[in-house]
């Protein structure tokens, strides 16, 4: 008896041991990965922690807010290099895979949050993208932006214009518009510019060509919302 009871309590203790150790993994994971509260990495995807179904950031999140706010929806955090994605196919975000490897950019940090607007397609056949300048967000944060303008991009020769906005209620989410962006934090287009016309290094085909302002950007953006419609 005393034998059987010894041996049960080395199991539950062996099983305690391995799902807090399988705990601390997934713990690493998420701060590793700059992961929002809320969502957990599985299989290199991002999967709400309280099932196991994926979400959809594709169809299940509005674009617009009433406040006239857009909502971005982060892939990759600001100061980061791991290049994942949302699919417009099954809505779920994962680590992007290249050549049979996970993706990550070969260049500086990612200099702002990057990621996509929900329910929008764009000249290039994928959703909308969007910087949002301001502050860190996590990976999987649905996070309210305003519009400030728009940077014109060609890569590979398709269209792939990227939206640039700001977070409300952080140093620059006063700014309204580029031109008031570089008034109050000189060079910051510049930066963009030199980051995005580089990141994939000599030869990658890509272009810029200058920036737009809140006017123009809202004809992108709501020629994206009338493209997922159709």
């Amino acid at each position: 008896m005393r034998a059987h009871v010894l041996v049960g309590a080395v199991i539950v203790a062996a099983v305690g041991s391995y799902v807090q150790a399988s705990g601390a993994r997934c713990r690493d994971l998420e701060r590793e990965n700059l992961v929002a509260p809320g969502f957990r990495v599985v299989n290199n995807c991002l999967v709400p922690k309280v099932h196991h179904r994926h979400f959809n950031f594709y169809r299940g999140v509005r674009p617009l807010n009433p406040n006239g706010t857009v909502n971005a929806v982060i892939e990759i955090p600001a100061g980061t290099n791991a290049k994942w994605e949302v699919s417009e196919e099954t809505g779920v975000m994962c680590w992007e895979i290249k050549d049979g490897a996970l993706r990550v950019v070969k260049y500086l940090g990612y200099p702002a949050n990057y990621g996509m607007i929900p329910r929008t397609l764009g000249g290039d056949g994928d959703s909308l993208d969007i910087v949002t300048l301001g502050e860190l967000r996590f990976r999987g944060e649905i996070a309210a932006a305003k519009v400030i303008g728009v940077m014109r991009m060609i890569d590979g020769g398709e269209v792939d214009d990227k939206i640039i906005a700001v977070l409300p209620g952080t140093p620059l989410g006063d700014v309204n518009s580029i031109a008031e962006l570089e008034a109050g934090f000189p060079g910051s287009s510049d930066v963009l510019a030199t980051w995005f016309g580089n990141y994939k290094g000599p030869g990658g085909e890509i272009e810029i060509n200058g920036f737009g302002g809140p006017e123009e950007a809202w004809e992108v953006l709501d020629a994206a919302l009338a493209g997922y419609q159709q």
